[in-house]
């Protein structure tokens, strides 16, 4: 009988130059390849179901001429990074911190928050992650604009890493990460952050949104709050990219904003007639003007301003004016209003 000189895998034992699987022997030279696979198997195993990670990463880069920059230096920021590993898949969530004084602050947008997603190869040694990030909060992030649709699709960044994996910690690039107890997990995000959600996909203040504009609208009216003229709801035609009015995007066609009438009368202006209408003015009119829309794949935003257009010869005057952001969802041809009805915002509009 040999003496054992190695070490046993569960029904693998290592006796001189032999190998006893199951009670079979086998020449370690013929056995290599095999044994790297039961290896790996066996440190992959450590990770089936979900483990979770956790270490600190300096936040850093090599700028253009191969120089590292921290950010915010002197001042040390980093990423508080927290793995999930879930059979052969990784994900990463990075949220910013300082530490002072042994304690950690974290940022509510300082060094932003990232999301990696990704898969583990365990073909080779040492094992690699190739991972993917669409999304990240509080960056900047490269898109790809669609001059056809108006679309803008945001761009992926892609990263390569080794990995080296213990009992108890796992080692990406240079950083290393120690297990992390479910006890100690305060937070990890839901999946559905990692991947590319269709509504990444974005247009800015597009053309021709005639049904949006028509929602708002109707439910800036189901506020209760604006105080309409003898019955006379006023819509200004022009939108404008920002506040001043010197951007114009287009001025609408009124026969295509739908509103039911039946107990308002309606009427429409272009800008440079409302500046027109100040200089004949005996008292101060209301009017709604249609400010940012932000169109995603299925759904949308749209800003709305009920401002009050004061005469050149009032005096002592004191109104509120009012502002809403409503969000839809996109049902069909159809936009549904996420969530209750919102308040109003306003703003107190004085001339003395």
């Amino acid at each position: 009988m040999r003496t054992r000189t190695s070490f046993e895998l569960g029904k693998i034992g290592f006796y001189g130059g032999w190998v006893l699987v199951d009670g079979n022997a086998y020449r370690y030279t013929t056995m290599r390849k095999i044994l790297l696979l039961i290896l790996m198997t066996g440190v992959l195993n450590l990770v089936h179901g979900q483990v979770y990670y956790r270490g600190l990463e300096r936040i850093c880069w090599e700028n253009s001429r191969g120089t590292v920059e921290c950010y915010d230096a002197p001042r040390k920021w980093y990423h508080e990074n927290t793995i999930l590993i879930e059979k052969d898949s990784i994900f990463i969530y990075k949220r910013p911190l300082r530490i002072v004084k042994g304690k950690k602050l974290y940022s509510a947008s300082d060094g932003a928050f990232y999301y990696y997603y990704g898969v583990i190869s365990n073909i080779d040694t040492p094992m690699v992650a190739y991972l993917t990030s669409y999304n990240c909060d509080y960056c900047a992030r490269q898109v790809r604009f669609d001059t056809l649709t108006g679309y803008q699709y945001p761009e992926p960044s892609f990263q390569t890493f080794k990995i080296k994996l213990t009992d108890n910690s796992i080692q990406i690039g240079k950083t290393i990460y120690n297990k992390l107890s479910l006890e100690k997990l305060d937070f990890f995000p839901s999946k559905s952050f990692f991947y590319l959600d269709s509504n990444s996909i974005v247009r800015q203040n597009p053309k021709g949104q005639y049904k949006l504009i028509s929602q708002g609208i109707k439910n800036f009216l189901q506020t209760k709050d604006l105080k309409l003229d003898d019955d006379t709801l006023r819509i200004c035609v022009d939108r404008f990219d920002d506040y001043e009015g010197k951007n114009l995007i287009e001025t609408l066609d009124q026969n295509l904003i739908e509103i039911d009438s039946s107990n308002l009368i309606l009427k429409f202006y272009t800008n440079r007639q409302l500046k027109e209408l100040q200089n004949t003015l005996s008292k101060p009119i209301r009017v709604i003007k249609i400010n940012e829309i932000i169109d995603y794949w299925k759904a949308a935003r749209i800003t709305l301003t009920y401002k009050i257009i004061l005469p050149n010869n009032i005096r002592n005057f004191s109104e509120r004016e009012y502002s809403n952001l409503f969000e839809y969802n996109k049902i069909r041809q159809h936009y549904e209003l996420i969530g209750n009805l919102p308040e109003n915002g306003w703003v107190l509009v004085e001339k003395r």
